[in-house]
Order: C-alpha cells, then sequence, then structure tokens
C-alpha cells in the first residue's frame, strides 16, 4: 500500500514487521483495527480521504513484546508536523510535575538532569529547568523545536534512534 501524504507529496509506503523488533522471534497479529489515517497527518476537518495505513498489534511468541505490524517512515510523518502550544491547564500539571519530581527524586542527584524525547515545544522541559534541574529536548519536527529553541530549552532537532545515539 502506498498513499501520497497530500501535504508534502511524499508518498507512505508502510513497512510490515514480520520479526519482533526486541528479539526478531516470530510474532502473531492479537489486534487488526483495519486502516487509519497514518499519525500526524493533519488534514481539513472535512476531508474524508485522509491518508491511511494498515494498524494492527502483533505479540512476539518469544519475549512478548507488542508493536504494531506496519510502520511509516518517521521522516515522511513529521515533515509538515504542526503543533499547538501546549494549554494553559497542562503548563499548570508540567510545574506541578516538575515540582513533585523535585521533592521526591532531586536530593538524590548532586546535578538533577532530565531528558525529553519527542519533547515538541520544550514547555514540559521549561518547568524542570524552573526548579533547577539540566535538560535535554529531542524534537524530530522543525516546528516546535524551534519554538523550543526560540524559549531557551536546549534541544536537538532529530529522532532518537542509533544513529543519534552514537553521534554522541
Amino acid at each position: 500500500m502506498a498513499t501520497v501524504y497530500a501535504s508534502s507529496g511524499l508518498e507512505l509506503k508502510p513497512t510490515t514487521n514480520t520479526r519482533c523488533r526486541l528479539c526478531y522471534g516470530s510474532t502473531q497479529i492479537v489486534a487488526d483495527l483495519g486502516v487509519m489515517p497514518a499519525s500526524n497527518v493533519y488534514t481539513d476537518f472535512l476531508q474524508l480521504t485522509a491518508e491511511r495505513v494498515p494498524i494492527a498489534l502483533c505479540s512476539c511468541d518469544e519475549c512478548g513484546f507488542v508493536s504494531l505490524t506496519d510502520t511509516v517512515d518517521a521522516s515522511i510523518l513529521y515533515v509538515t508536523m504542526q503543533h499547538e502550544l501546549t494549554g494553559t491547564r497542562m503548563r499548570a500539571h508540567h510545574a506541578d510535575y516538575a515540582e513533585w519530581v523535585k521533592t521526591e527524586f532531586g536530593g538524590r542527584f548532586d546535578k538533577p538532569f532530565i531528558m525529553d524525547i519527542g519533547s515538541n515545544d520544550g514547555s514540559f522541559l521549561q518547568c524542570f529547568a524552573s526548579v533547577g534541574w539540566r535538560v535535554l529536548g529531542i524534537e524530530p519536527a522543525y516546528t516546535p523545536w524551534a519554538e523550543a529553541i526560540r524559549h531557551q530549552v536546549a534541544t536537538h532537532q532529530a529522532f532518537f534512534d542509533a544513529t543519534f545515539v552514537h553521534r554522541r
């Protein structure tokens, strides 16, 4: 199945995984949900022909890990990702959570550090920075990454994958 990703002109070409992503054991489909719009494909509310990909869960016969059977290249999904800034209620929740984590765990470390993978605009990390923690965001999409940088949140524009890890 290859579907044109309308907003970018790229093709969605899901890769079907026939082996476990962790141990490479054999897998069995445990839930088939049919086809659904690809994640992060934000289309016009009235558009009924959004790009769709198969969504099914499989379980590994060896280790029991559950994952999707089909995946779309993440670089395609994030090309045109839009991001809405975190709302007031969520920011308050993030601030409360950062205070709680500082109280519960902060005393255990000389230089507390938190990394957020898929950090969006950095608003979650801003709350940790405000309670004295060192922070690092990893965000592949340009728009939210740029917003994090604008707010002076240390953030790498990258996918958190083997390439990223080995560069460091």
